[in-house]
């Protein structure tokens, strides 16, 4: 609702100055718009950050902390509280490369992306 003195200043105004005024008025408002969702997106950008630097080399079973061990030649990730082993991409191939086993090879089909079991 507007107070009385704006509604004097609009009634002094006249139709291109009000024209002007409102153009003024949106431009700032863009330009306020495009400030916050520039704050949004950097704002985003740091949590990003923030959470792959807190998560990095950490279980994503139980939270604890990653080490890197070496099993055949590779380096993996096992988790020092649960014991899991994390794979990076092709790791698993190249430890099923290793093996001549059948049911290894029936593990990498069932893990692979083009995978429809």
């Amino acid at each position: 609702m507007k107070d009385k003195d704006s509604y004097m200043m609009d009634k002094d105004l006249t139709p291109s100055r009000k024209k002007a005024a409102t153009q003024e008025d949106e431009y700032f408002a863009k330009k306020d718009r495009e400030l916050l969702e520039a704050g949004k997106v950097r704002d985003k950008e740091e949590e990003k950050k923030l959470l792959r630097e807190l998560h990095y080399m950490h279980c994503p079973k139980c939270g604890y902390e990653l080490e890197e061990v070496s099993r055949k030649g590779v380096q993996v990730d096992r988790c020092t509280e649960c014991g899991g082993i994390w794979l990076d991409p092709g790791e698993l191939e190249i430890l099923l490369s290793h093996e001549d086993i059948g049911i290894m090879k029936g593990i990498l089909k069932v893990f692979s992306k083009g995978s429809t079991h």
